[in-house]
């Protein structure tokens, strides 16, 4: 099995409900657990409400755990606790295992249904609903960070639940200011991420560049995995400033992935070079969906390339896969199929996976059975009649 171990929640409440929610003692344990997780650096906490989708998501990786340890976590119980203010229609899914980002390999995951009024255990290892693991595939990666900072996890909840954690969060900023005033090149602080500082300037953590111009004491990380970093002026990736972009409004979209970024004139992409501006992009109208695709009022996008053929109305599948109604897309890459008649045929066993979106795929349309691999940056459809 893989690691790392864990449990994970989608749970479908509307916005009223979540606020009755987060003003509970179980988010109240939650947010404890969460100040512990960010401290200790021993798991991964995410706790977030995506309003568009009525979606309360929560998901703690746990490097070590087993067993009942995890079944003792808050984080279960926070999620089960839900059946008590869900009040939209449906079961829900709560997993939890000791191979979390491919938990149908773990022969002992155990699997929770959660609707209104009640939560329902299903055992170890239960078949599950499709619907459940469908909407598993889509919410996954527009997951956050999970390094992100306190106040950005807990976006979401009650402020009052929050108060004290904002407390210790402004006392340890008062606290790095100190130091960083009393710097020096044969005594340099460590800021965050392995930026440091020597008192006159700020180095990159990767290269050991300095950076001209950046301000320490109103630096804060914007999105980790892509080294995007800012400062009250500036936007910085690497040692490069973002050329006219706005620093206070700067935000990434997509979770860990980071493929978007919006401030408050543009849309960005995350390409080979950092962020780049698309400029077919209506930013006052620029929405981040899921497996990399994005639309605005003109156009829809896959790693923020425009795709052809496709108009607004659209779906996109658990396993990555664009239907419109002249143009099937996989990420980027556009299949000779028809719209019409298209199928994944293993579908179910790829929404038991993390990773839906990594074939190798059988598809189907009404000229025949297909198989399609992606590798690397190439890709191969083949007639299974016509080859392996």
């Amino acid at each position: 099995m893989s690691e790392p171990a864990g449990i994970m929640g989608l749970v479908t409440l509307s916005p009223g409900a979540f606020r009755r929610y987060a003003r509970s003692q179980w988010v109240e344990r939650v947010a404890d657990r969460l100040h512990a997780v960010l401290r200790q650096r021993d798991a991964a906490l995410l706790f977030t409400y995506l309003e568009e989708r009525n979606s309360l998501v929560a998901c703690e990786f746990q490097e070590f755990a087993r067993g009942a340890e995890l079944l003792e976590s808050p984080v279960l119980a926070a999620l089960l606790a839900l059946g008590e203010y869900k009040d939209l229609p449906g079961e829900d899914l709560v997993v939890v295992s000791e191979s979390l980002l491919n938990f149908a390999s773990d022969p002992n995951f155990r699997a929770y249904l959660v609707s209104q009024g009640a939560t329902r255990d299903l055992g170890p290892r239960p078949e599950l609903p499709r619907a459940a693991l469908t909407a598993f595939a889509t919410v996954w990666p527009r997951i956050p960070d999970p390094h992100l900072g306190e106040e950005e996890l807990l976006d979401c909840v009650d402020p009052s639940v929050v108060r004290a954690l904002r407390n210790r969060k402004n006392a340890k900023r008062r606290e790095m200011h100190d130091l960083l005033r009393a710097a020096t090149p044969k005594a340099p602080i460590d800021i965050f991420y392995g930026y440091r500082f020597d008192g006159t300037k700020v180095f990159d953590p990767h290269d050991g560049k300095p950076f001209e111009g950046m301000d320490p004491f109103t630096l804060r990380m914007v999105h980790a995995p892509t080294n995007t970093a800012a400062d009250a002026k500036r936007i910085w990736q690497g040692t490069r400033s973002l050329e006219g972009a706005h620093s206070p409004s700067f935000k990434v979209l997509g979770g860990a992935d980071g493929i978007y970024a919006l401030d408050r004139e543009r849309a960005y992409r995350s390409g080979q070079a950092g962020w780049e501006v698309i400029p077919q992009a209506d930013r006052a109208t620029f929405v981040h969906l899921d497996f990399g695709y994005a639309k605005d009022r003109s156009h829809v996008y896959n790693n923020g390339r425009v795709l052809d053929g496709v108009g607004l109305n659209f779906e996109i599948d658990g396993c990555g896969f664009l239907r419109a109604e002249h143009a099937i897309y996989h990420y980027e890459v556009r299949l000779d199929l028809d719209p019409a008649s298209f199928e994944v045929i293993d579908m179910e066993r790829h929404l038991k996976s993390i990773n839906p979106h990594i074939g190798p795929y059988r598809l189907r349309d009404r000229s025949g059975v297909y198989r399609f691999t992606r590798f690397g940056m190439g890709e191969k459809l083949v007639r299974e009649a016509d080859g392996p």
